[in-house]
């Protein structure tokens, strides 16, 4: 091991030094094995200065330099590769030089290594709801494009790689059949196409395209992560990708049980995601994603009591009984992480396990695993994706709680604990939100609340907005209504932070209503929130009175135009 880690090194170390753009790539491959004994292969590829060819037959010979101008220029002595030759020798391999048909080197060597019997795995990653899906990667570097195709296939997907935004637009534009599952965007992308491009899939493909995964430089981390959060990006990534890194992202986003005991990962049926009459508990602040979070899961027969913080959400599970726990991370008091605490304490007395499922706006390495710590079973990120919210609450019950599957019995069932307002799994009814609902049984037509008439400057992603809710109108007319409700009072909690200095208040204020923004498709109000947001988490408000002036004259028109579809909804049922 420490012959082969010299030689590694040392190629990857002159490959390094000589290369000032482009890419250094390790490769390595078994060439040949007889029984436990395997020759391995290994290249080390760069798109460097090169060797001229009339200098490259002196490479290897010991005590030799092969330009005395390159080591005053770059330093060394020259003796690296012939001392590695004789390492490799040692080794019984060989080592060699082969000039690239592009520019840069490209050296190989071959090793003696003994291969070591695997013990079964206790653990493994689970990528079968990854099997068969499509992904389209996007990234202008072959190199990059290949090893990351060839990740996602080992995992059994489909693969699409293209090289620009444009080929990725024209590839979403002309798909057919079963979406994209996942678009692995390069941010640098030339002329920043990168960032543009994950608006452009967000906004107007997400039929097409269902994640989009943005893959940002870790130099400056922080500001690309929140360029890639404005234009609508599920989750980040930084390079260079490792594989085990975008498993871990791509857990974040879907119901993969990564690091999990197979025994523990059992396939789901697709009876499974249909799954019907469970008991649910959402802990959540905020009205609107109250609102589709209660409205997605109604449409699937559930039973949902809803809880305001998470001292609520403590109390409710103590005092019911749920077959699953949605919990937001951030809420006022006590917060999700710190419920969770709470509920597997008191578990601990009981011997029960509810399965809670974390919900956030966060989508950022490290999120899942505080979460995890926290002892939630899962993790969604919001704005709630219909089709993720159901395989989430499918896979974690399959796994944790398989008897959740059985279909609800009303007379059987243990009732659920009330909410401090008397009303037992039922929310508080929005005045616009009723009226736009109407008596039981008699919805408005869906063609009656299509928006109609835009503005030429939609502030609302319609299409968008619409595919939030599966696609029901009714629901979209809910959320609408209870948006109008909380956000005035949500901007004027923001101005009094800002007043008193509140930073905590402000971070946690701007991120409860950047997710409505996001979920209307509302650009500048998103962008703005996510700033205020930044500034609050940092303690720095000395810029934030200026920012959030701005977000209550765009937050403005957005009113404008949601309540001028709202009363068109009302006066469409009422016709």
């Amino acid at each position: 091991p420490t012959r082969f880690r010299q030689v590694l090194v040392n190629l990857v170390g002159n490959a390094i030094k000589f290369t000032s753009t482009g890419e250094v790539l390790v490769r390595a491959h078994p060439e040949s094995q007889l029984g436990d004994e395997m020759m391995l292969h290994v290249a080390v590829s760069d798109t460097g200065i090169g060797i001229a060819a009339e200098k490259r037959d002196r490479l290897f010979h010991a005590f030799e330099q092969v330009d005395s101008s390159m080591a005053r220029r770059y330093g060394g002595t020259g003796l690296g590769l012939a001392i590695s030759s004789r390492l490799v020798e040692l080794q019984g391999g060989r080592i060699w030089y082969e000039a690239r048909a592009e520019r840069g080197s490209s050296f190989h060597f071959t090793s003696k290594v003994r291969v070591i019997p695997r013990e079964p795995a206790e653990f493994v990653e689970d990528s079968g709801p990854l099997r068969n899906q499509a992904a389209l990667v996007v990234d202008d570097n072959p190199s990059v494009r290949g090893i990351l195709t060839q990740m996602l296939k080992s995992w059994d997907m489909q693969v699409a790689a293209v090289d620009s935004a444009a080929a990725a637009l024209k590839t979403a534009a002309t798909r057919k059949g079963a979406p994209f599952l996942l678009a692995l965007v390069d941010g640098g992308l030339p002329d920043s196409s990168g960032f543009t491009l994950v608006k452009q899939l967000h906004q107007q493909f997400g039929l097409q395209v269902r994640h989009v995964v943005t893959m940002i430089n870790s130099g400056d981390r922080s500001a690309d992560a929140s360029r890639a959060e404005q234009a609508g990006s599920d989750a980040c990534i930084s390079k260079p990708v490792s594989q085990s890194e975008l498993f871990d992202a791509l857990a974040e986003l879907l119901p993969l049980r990564g690091s999990q005991p197979a025994s523990l990962s059992p396939s789901l049926p697709a009876e499974a995601f249909e799954l019907t009459g469970l008991r649910i508990l959402l802990a959540e602040d905020s009205l609107y994603n109250q609102k589709l979070a209660v409205g997605l899961l109604e449409k699937r027969g559930h039973q949902v009591s809803v809880a305001g913080n998470g001292a609520e959400a403590v109390e409710q599970v103590s005092r019911g009984s749920f077959d699953l726990v949605l919990m937001d991370v951030q809420m006022p008091d006590v917060d999700g992480l710190e419920a969770t605490r709470q509920i597997r304490a008191l578990e601990e007395q009981t011997g029960d396990h509810v399965p809670i499922v974390a919900m956030t706006a966060q989508a950022l390495q490290g999120d899942r695993e505080k979460c995890l710590d926290a002892g939630m079973d899962d993790y969604l990120t919001k704005p709630v994706r219909s089709q993720q919210l159901y395989e989430t609450i499918a896979a974690v019950l399959a796994r944790l709680r398989p008897a959740a599957a059985e279909p609800y019995d009303p007379a059987q069932s243990t009732p659920v604990a009330e909410t401090p307002s008397g009303q037992s799994g039922e929310i508080p009814q929005a005045a616009t939100g009723t009226d736009l609902a109407g008596p039981a049984g008699a919805p408005p037509e869906p063609e009656a609340v299509e928006p109609q008439d835009e503005p030429v400057f939609s502030q609302v992603a319609w299409e968008g907005a619409l595919r939030q809710v599966d696609g029901d109108p009714v629901l979209l007319q809910t959320v609408v209504a209870a948006f109008l409700e909380e956000t005035p009072r949500r901007l004027e909690e923001l101005s009094g932070a800002l007043a008193e200095g509140r930073s905590d208040i402000v971070r946690r204020t701007a991120h409860t209503i950047k997710g409505g923004f996001r979920l209307f498709g509302a650009e500048e109000a998103y962008a703005l929130a996510v700033e205020l947001e930044g500034m609050g988490r940092q303690g720095d408000l000395s810029r934030a009175e200026a920012s959030a002036r701005r977000l209550r004259e765009s937050t403005q028109a957005l009113i404008r135009e949601l309540s001028a579809f709202a009363k068109k909804a009302v006066v469409a049922h009422n016709a």
